[in-house]
């Protein structure tokens, strides 16, 4: 079953060397990893498909509800950790217990109480794909900018493993990169604009 449809995407970004026109299927269960250098377009292509981005359809249609992750993160940098918790729980339906075994599961369980701004830009990105990924009550499409970037090595594992449950639940992920990492190779198909 298609849960994410995107075909004939077409904007205009003086920025975007890459492609402008692109054309996305994701079905249940499945993920798109789109890898590509700097500058070739995959982030507009990204806000365009959430409909943050001006852009023209042939067709586009979503079955199930979009969590999508920017790479800031999209945190808020004046809030504590488990404020955001409660906010986007609420937003994805995602239950407060399960989302502290999530923070636990990537290591930042003593974080719950400190201010996002005070985290690292590896733990800051870690908390919101902990939230992002987290399992809710409904199936979803999961769109992710640059999940890898910021991560240790430690926490680029666990997102492997993550990502690979997410497929396995049957929620659909599209997310982008410079590289595909070797953990994702036996489950997500790859696109690569250009």
């Amino acid at each position: 079953m298609t849960v994410l449809e995107a075909v004939g995407c077409r904007y205009r970004a003086r920025w975007a060397r890459g492609l402008e026109t692109w054309d996305l299927v994701v079905g249940r269960g499945a993920a798109v990893h789109v890898v590509g250098a700097n500058g070739t377009g995959k982030s507009t292509f990204l806000r365009a498909v959430v409909g943050l981005q001006p852009a023209r359809w042939a067709h586009r249609s979503c079955e199930v509800p979009v969590r999508y992750l920017p790479t800031s993160g999209g945190l808020s940098m004046a809030s504590r950790v488990g404020t955001c918790l409660e906010v986007l729980g609420r937003r994805f339906g995602v239950d407060a217990s399960t989302l502290e075994r999530e923070l636990e599961r990537w290591q930042l369980g003593a974080v719950v109480d400190r201010w996002v701004g005070s985290l690292s830009t590896g733990e800051r990105r870690a908390v919101a794909l902990a939230i992002a990924l987290a399992p809710g009550s409904h199936a979803c499409a999961l769109v992710l900018d640059e999940p890898f970037s910021a991560l240790d090595e430690g926490r680029r594992m666990v997102l492997s493993s993550v990502l690979e449950e997410v497929v396995d639940r049957g929620d659909a992920v599209v997310l982008t990169g410079h590289d595909v990492p070797a953990a994702l190779r036996s489950f997500a198909g790859v696109v690569e604009p250009g």
